[in-house]
Parts: C-alpha cells; structure tokens; sequence
C-alpha cells in the first residue's frame, strides 16, 4: 500500500536535513582539518567518501520538496545561525567557552 505524504511532514524532514544532517557532516570534515590533535573515539573508511555520499543522498531527498518548504528550511537556519554567531558577537565569554576563538581564520 501506498501513502501520500504531504504538508508537515515534508517541511519537517527538510528543516532536519538541513539543521542536522548537512551541518553533521560539515561538522565531521572540519574536526578532522581544524583539530587533528583531538582523539576520535571512531574512524571514517574512505574518507572522504562516505560525507560525499551523504552529502549527495541527503541533496537527492531535499530535491524532492517543493520550493516553498525549501525555503522555509533556509528561513530556519538563517534565523538560528543569526541567534548563534549574534550572541557570540556581544558576549566574548560565550566565544571564548564554544572555543571558535583563534581556531577558524574568517578573514
């Protein structure tokens, strides 16, 4: 049997991908550029294949939304990353505590 899955749900899917999966992955290939230094208690077989892969997977099921859920998912992250990086522009505390200070050159 099939079910038609519409409205909600979709939006949902898509904001998750792109608040959870995409930055994981992002996330994966900057600790192992940024901090070598650090002990990973797991390893990657053929990186960076399997975050290409994923990478690629999660763009094929994002494709599959309508424009309007897509950019209702962009509206999300830009909101959130303009709540983050704005609190660590007026609290220099909060900065230095997430460790961002000296270890990404934005310039």
């Amino acid at each position: 049997m099939y079910f038609r899955v519409g409205g909600p749900p979709r939006a949902l899917s898509a904001i998750t991908i792109v608040t959870q999966a995409i930055p994981q992955l992002i996330a994966a290939v900057l600790i192992r550029r940024c901090r070598p230094d650090i002990d990973r208690p797991f390893g990657m077989w053929l990186y960076p294949a399997p975050v290409l892969l994923a990478f690629a997977g999660w763009l094929f099921v994002l494709s599959g939304n309508q424009a309007s859920v897509l950019v209702i998912a962009v509206i999300v992250v830009v909101f959130t990353l303009d709540t983050h990086f704005g609190e660590l522009a007026t609290s220099p505390d909060a900065a230095r505590a997430t460790g961002l200070i000296g270890k990404f050159d934005w310039h």
